[in-house]
């Protein structure tokens, strides 16, 4: 059975610097040595960062934003939910007119949330109803503009989507990759690993890699070999997101502190990027969850 200080114990040991060589050499129990070296790449772990002339490429989103044309006759009574969602996508709309930054298509994104929420919550009993379900679905298209236009602003991390999909996609590592549907957030890249353990998130428009996530989760039924993918997909997966951190001289201590307090989170800037590492255990349950994003 899994244990806590067994799972700490093989984290923090696939962690250290010093003893990953002998565990590259040697292999570990139930995990093939050439899945270590394939997924290390110790040759490729310094990666060029992107460089700034390439991140503006990412600015053009083919994303056809509709308008806040509500369509009601002239002296048509209004529900004051739905004269509010009117007014709050009056507001984005104009708000999306004159958005040239980050921070600005953040707030016309919220507006259009607040907008698709007002729609949504205009009484059946209302004579607008039908209108406002409708507008809340055309309004999601707006949304979904409004963060993509945000994502593609976002500085790169360092690395591209194509980099780490291709280490973690090759052959006995087998991640699964597939674009995210286009109505679920900003565009991403999503894989998935084979034994289920780990999913990793890549943000951002075409090959631009804004933000990464990767969120692992244990059990204590799970086999010991399992927490060595684990410790091996996070390790990697900062080595190629976040190029330039010194993955010794952090994860496993904070993997230590986290699993002494049960929970938490740790965090770390590393060049312009931060990292996050946070963790809970629950019901028999590890969950790690790592982010790397500009700061």
């Amino acid at each position: 059975m899994l244990t806590m200080s067994i799972m700490v114990k093989v984290m923090v040991n696939l962690t250290n610097k010093a003893k990953f060589p002998l565990l590259l050499g040697f292999g570990l129990i139930g995990v093939p040595a050439a899945l270590l070296v394939t997924m290390m790449g110790l040759a490729a772990l310094k990666r060029q960062r992107v460089p700034a002339s390439e991140v503006s490429k990412v600015g053009n989103v083919q994303v056809e934003q509709v308008t806040a044309d509500i369509s009601v006759q002239p002296g048509q009574p209004m529900d004051q939910t739905f004269r509010d969602a009117v007014n709050t996508a009056m507001e984005a709309a104009t708000a999306a007119q004159i958005a040239s930054t980050r921070d600005a298509w953040n707030y016309v994104g919220e507006l259009w949330n607040k907008a698709i929420a007002l729609m949504q919550a205009v009484p059946e009993a209302d004579e607008n109803y039908q209108i406002a379900q409708v507008k809340a679905v055309e309004y999601q298209k707006n949304l979904d503009y409004a963060q993509a236009r945000s994502q593609a602003l976002m500085p790169s991390i360092g690395a591209s989507k194509a980099e780490v999909r291709a280490t973690f996609g090759q052959t006995d590592v087998d991640f699964t990759f597939q674009d995210a549907p286009a109505n679920d957030g900003p565009p991403r890249l999503v894989g998935k690993s084979p034994n289920g353990i780990a999913l990793m998130e890549l943000y951002g428009a075409g090959d631009a890699l804004n933000k990464a996530t990767m969120a692992t989760t244990l059990g204590t039924q799970m086999p010991e070999e399992y927490v060595d993918l684990a410790a091996i997909y996070n390790v990697a997966f900062l080595a190629k997101t976040a190029p330039s951190y010194d993955w010794d001289a952090w994860f496993g201590k904070s993997v230590q502190e986290l699993a002494a307090a049960g929970s938490g989170e740790k965090r770390v800037n590393v060049g312009d990027n931060g990292i996050l590492l946070t963790f809970e255990s629950h019901s028999g349950q590890y969950k790690f969850f790592l982010s790397v994003e500009p700061e």
